[in-house]
């Protein structure tokens, strides 16, 4: 886990450098959004926004970057149907495995990756399906 915290704006800016992209204006509008709403004391939010604009990549790395915050935090994806949902879960995978903060979510033992869930470093130990 990251031993400092680091902004969401930070790890946003850091993974478009390592995909060779620029941050657009709307990202960093709608990445200091979500990052407020985490000094909030509300569980659910809605980010809604233009086609095409970006808001599941910049999902995928909200949760991820969550997730190097608060390894215990569980996330539900909640989407149209199964397919989307496991494309989601693929994508925030994918930033785990290859963003240097998010790397160090990786459990020390390799373990296979399951369709359904994400299986990282964390203290927590749970009996349930969704640990």
């Amino acid at each position: 886990m990251p031993q400092k915290k680091t902004s969401f704006e930070l790890f946003l800016g850091l993974w478009n450098t390592m995909q060779n992209l620029t941050t657009p204006n709307v990202h960093r509008i709608m990445g200091s959004w979500l990052a407020r709403q985490t000094r909030t004391v509300q569980k659910r939010i809605l980010l809604m926004a233009f086609r095409g604009c970006g808001k599941s990549t910049l999902t995928g790395l909200f949760c991820a970057w969550l997730l190097c915050h608060n390894p215990d935090l569980r996330i539900l994806i909640v989407s149209a149907d199964e397919a989307l949902a496991e494309y989601m879960l693929r994508h925030i995978r994918h930033i785990i495995e290859s963003h240097p903060i998010a790397k160090l979510l990786l459990p020390k033992r390799k373990k296979i990756w399951a369709n359904d869930r994400l299986l990282i470093q964390r203290k927590m130990i749970s009996r349930n399906r969704c640990a």
